[in-house]
């Protein structure tokens, strides 16, 4: 069904209520002014074979588009993140070009250097490939704009410039060898395990009364990181 269809339906729907309205207003006119009725009760005839009409053509006229197959329809791509992608093409297509638009675009500022282990980061990728869409996003002649160029010097680029150095900080290829501690570091989401407890608990209490705390084996793992982290 398309936009355009929708809208018509919807708008023959809202002009269907309104003559419904005004044929109810004609009512109360019959009953009030018994000096018009003839004429109120002929308005209020066609009033009331008109709404019957409008309905009738919006149930009896389907969009044109309706009944067309499935395969038809443009399906929406949905957008493609790094840290979520798992086909090996669309991430090849991801990456083309990032290297070269690195030393073109994002290097030429001072103030954004980036280690020799950049490639190595996930969360370092995904920044500079979401940079990159903005800046093309930009320089789009098709919709060329000065202020969204600026936005993007203003705005986006420092402040991934900020998270980029802050992930690559005090790193560089030498610790992702296999034999360093730091060639592998999983991400952690803690806790997990309380979710449905923790969850249960909220609902019920809104926070009024104390939450569960956590299991003895998980204040272990919470110091042996400590330790780790140290």
């Amino acid at each position: 069904m398309t936009t355009e269809a929708e809208q018509t339906k919807t708008q023959l729907r809202v002009l269907a209520r309104e003559v419904q309205r005004l044929t109810d207003r004609l009512g109360e006119v019959v009953t009030l002014s018994n000096d018009a009725k003839d004429t109120a009760d002929a308005a209020l005839r066609a009033a009331g074979q008109l709404a019957e009409e409008l309905v009738d053509a919006v149930r009896a006229d389907p969009p044109a588009d309706e009944d067309q197959d499935d395969s038809e329809v443009e399906k929406v791509v949905p957008a493609l993140s790094w840290l979520t992608i798992t086909d090996a093409a669309d991430a090849a297509q991801l990456m083309k070009g990032l290297p070269e638009w690195l030393a073109t675009v994002y290097c030429r500022w001072a103030t954004a250097p980036l280690a020799d282990c950049w490639n190595w980061h996930p969360p370092v990728v995904a920044e500079l490939l979401a940079l990159r869409d903005a800046w093309n996003a930009a320089v789009d002649p098709a919709n060329f704009s000065a202020a969204k160029q600026m936005d993007w010097v203003d705005r986006y680029r420092p402040a991934a410039a900020r998270r980029v150095k802050a992930e690559l900080s005090g790193c560089s290829q030498a610790q992702h060898t296999p034999d360093q501690r730091t060639a592998y570091r999983p991400p952690r989401v803690e806790g997990a395990e309380m979710l449905a407890e923790l969850t249960d608990w909220w609902v019920r209490t809104g926070g009024r009364s104390t939450a569960p705390g956590p299991t003895a084996d998980m204040l272990a793992a919470s110091r042996a990181r400590t330790v780790e982290d140290e």
